[in-house]
């Protein structure tokens, strides 16, 4: 996926923990953000180079096997090189799921830090 034309493809973000509105969870999130980095002051208190969302969206996968899905608005992620952690702030809609969740609306925020892993297909 790139939703803005310029040539930076979405990242696949493979996540799981506990909600303590959820219980354990997985997640799958495809997004984007922009090719252009400034120096800022990462979440940490580190400095690093912040990006601003462009583009994406999540299923949430809880342990009962009910899918929340989310379409993602705004956000940023700020890369620390010295402890190789990419703090993420996104803001977005909940726009249904399956079960429990079959007609979900609403507003989510989610803050994480995530340890990036950049993968390569042989033909580069």
């Amino acid at each position: 996926m790139d939703a803005d034309g310029d040539g930076k493809v979405a990242d696949l973000v493979l996540a799981s923990g506990t909600s303590r509105q959820l219980g354990s969870t997985t997640t799958h999130s495809v997004l984007e953000w922009s090719g252009d980095s400034v120096l800022s002051r990462c979440p940490n208190g580190n400095p690093g180079f912040q990006s601003q969302f462009v583009a994406g969206s999540a299923v949430i996968h809880t342990e009962h096997g009910d899918l929340l899905l989310i379409r993602f608005d705004k956000g940023t992620t700020c890369i620390d090189s010295a402890t190789n952690t990419a703090g993420i702030k996104l803001a977005g809609t909940v726009v249904g799921g399956t079960g429990r969740f079959a007609n979900a609306k609403g507003t989510v925020e989610i803050h994480g830090i995530a340890i990036p892993e950049v993968a390569f297909d042989e033909s580069g």
